[in-house]
């Protein structure tokens, strides 16, 4: 059985990529011109695929143990709101990578 911590571990870790995802998103961010000519879009945008790596693997651990957590405990997987709306949240993810 694993412990809760590690589930909630994993769940910040996704989400503390969301910045990161969006900050390297588009061609024009502040970033690029805060680092000024030379380094555009085409250098920073490994950054963001490897922040978006990281974020579906932190969801999916987070996602695998939460729903062993479940299955131990013998509660159903579906059935609050915050449940279906990560389940969606995870679906929509998986759609994108």
């Amino acid at each position: 059985m694993f412990d809760v911590r590690i589930e909630l571990r994993e769940g910040f870790l996704a989400l503390a990529q969301f910045p990161v995802v969006f900050l390297f998103a588009t061609k024009n961010s502040i970033l690029s011109l805060l680092l000024g000519p030379g380094n555009g879009y085409e250098k920073l945008n490994y950054i963001h695929r490897w922040a978006g790596r990281g974020m579906f693997i932190g969801a999916t651990v987070h996602g695998a143990l939460w729903i062993n957590n479940h299955l131990v405990f013998g509660l159903p997987i579906l059935g609050q709101q915050k449940e279906t709306s990560g389940v969606a949240a995870f679906g929509v993810l998986c759609v994108i990578v």
